[in-house]
Formats: structure tokens, sequence, C-alpha cells
């Protein structure tokens, strides 16, 4: 008699426990999905801001952009820089499926090529990955809750004297976000930009601006310059260094809140289907109870 009763105060335990953990992973993508509703317009402007500055950077011509990218042998203001830098975009929390792991990965894969390479990481999982392996970051810096203009003026400025002083070239590791069922991690260059005709294939682009710019008239005179050229695109390539971490925040904020939708759907699915099986069980084992109360019975009166 005691087996049975145990066996369903244990089942009836679990079943208290996974209600509890439904509720909370129900509640976890209701707020993630409300977040990423929240973001998703802006990744379109952050896009086309990141477009324009790079039109005006291709337009410059190839003098003025080898002018702004030249390097000055003076190390001071930059710190010792690797001869590559990558800035890894992680986040501080989990319960996101693998998207901090994937992340990661791409990153130690692309630092492990050879030759002298570091690691900028954002977010406390990205720093925990890094340490993990054994490496020590270049810089760990905070993540923030919302994309951070401040604070991508502030790599995007790192990242430009890291050039200009010590010729480190720059990559950006982060998730591109495409839809919420489709995120892509990639590894782009940020300072130097990428070639011209890399940036003017870029996918950063969304379908409006790939259409404006097809039905766009050819510029039949030239650009003048005032102050030069060379000048304009090197007080360019803060901002455009800027631009471009910004929209690697907001798609990585996108990404992750994606991320997170999905894997509490998961979790919420597979929590809802061992509730469905615990209460069977417990159901079986309450009318093997019931049923041997009735014979037990019915032979005492027998």
């Amino acid at each position: 008699m005691a087996m049975p009763e145990e066996g369903m105060r244990e089942i009836r335990r679990r079943l208290n426990s996974v209600s509890t953990t439904v509720a909370i992973t129900r509640a976890m993508k209701t707020v993630a999905s409300i977040k990423l509703q929240k973001i998703r317009p802006s990744i379109g402007p952050a896009r086309r801001y990141y477009q324009a500055y790079q039109e005006v950077w291709l337009d410059a011509g190839d003098e003025a952009r080898a002018e702004a990218l030249r390097t000055s042998a003076d190390p001071a203001g930059a710190g010792p820089w690797p001869h590559v830098v990558f800035v890894l975009f992680s986040s501080d929390r989990g319960l996101a499926g693998s998207y901090n792991a994937d992340v990661a990965r791409r990153a130690f894969d692309a630092a492990s090529a050879p030759g002298d390479a570091g690691l900028v990481v954002l977010g406390r999982k990205g720093r925990d990955a890094v340490l993990a392996r054994g490496l020590k970051p270049l810089k760990s810096l905070p993540w923030p809750d919302k994309p951070d203009a401040s604070l991508a003026r502030h790599i995007g400025r790192m990242l430009v004297d890291a050039w200009h002083f010590s010729g480190a070239r720059s990559f950006l590791v982060y998730t591109r976000f495409h839809s919420a069922f489709h995120r892509q991690v990639v590894a782009v260059p940020c300072v130097p930009p990428g070639r011209p005709e890399q940036v003017r294939r870029s996918d950063v682009l969304d379908e409006g601006t790939l259409r404006e710019n097809r039905t766009e008239a050819p510029r039949e005179q030239p650009a003048l310059w005032e102050p030069s050229a060379g000048e304009v695109a090197r007080s360019l390539l803060p901002h455009l260094a800027a631009s471009h971490v910004y929209l690697a925040m907001t798609e990585s904020r996108a990404s992750e809140l994606a991320a997170r939708v999905s894997a509490m759907d998961s979790a919420s699915t597979k929590a809802e289907d061992l509730l469905e099986e615990l209460e069977r069980r417990y159901n079986r084992l309450r009318r093997e109870r019931i049923t041997r109360e009735l014979v037990e019975a019915a032979g005492r009166e027998g």
C-alpha cells in the first residue's frame, strides 16, 4: 500500500515542478517576443544609416580612402594591438539556445587562423567562453539591454585608433538577423572597410533600398568636396565604423531575442509533453488505487 502512495506523491511533486516550468518558459517567451517586436523596426534604419556612410565612403574615391587609411608609425594612444582584432558580440544572459555558443565558436575559428589575433568581447557569455578557453580578451565590454549609440561610437573610435596607430585590422563577429527563424553568424571587416565591390553587394541592404539603388540614375558630374575628399574620408571613417558597430549591436540583439523565443517555445512544448505523460501516470496509479480499495472492500463484506 505504501509504494503506490509514495509514487503518487512523487508524481504530484513533479507535476507541480513541471507546471511551474511551463509557466516560466511561457512568460519568458512572451517577454522576448514583445522585445523582439520592439527592436525589429530599428533594424531597417540601422542598415540604411550604415549604407549611407558606405556610399559616401565609396564616392570619395580610391585616393581619398587610401589617405584616410594611412597608418602612423607613432603607436602612442592605441596601446599594444595584435595584427587582427575580432569583436565578438554575445549577450549577458543565456536561455537562448545555441546563440552564444555559435557566435563564440565562429570567433574562435577566425581567431585561431595563423597570425597574431585578439578578441574584444561584448557580453558576459562571450567573456566566459573566452576565459574557459584559457584566453584573455583584449577588452571586455558590457552588453547593453538595447543598442547604445555612445558605446558604438566608443568601439568604432577604438578600432580606428587601433588601425591608425598599430595597423590592426578589425572584424565584427555577430549574428545577422534575417527573420525570426533565420539567423546567420558572420565575420565581416570593419576597419579598414571591405573592398568597394564587397560593400556595394553587401547584404546589409533591405529590399526597398536595393530597389531604390537599382532605379537610381547614375551621377553625371563628379562630386565637389569641401574640404578635400581625403579629409572628408578621414573624418568619416570613425562614423562609418561606429555605424557598422551599431548595426551589429542591433542585429545581434534581435537575433538573441529571436533565439530566446525559439528556445522557450521548444522548452514549453517539451515541458507540456512531460506534463501530459505525468498526468497519465498519475491517473493510472489513482485508478489502480481506487480499484484495489474497491476489491478489498468487497472482500471484507463477503
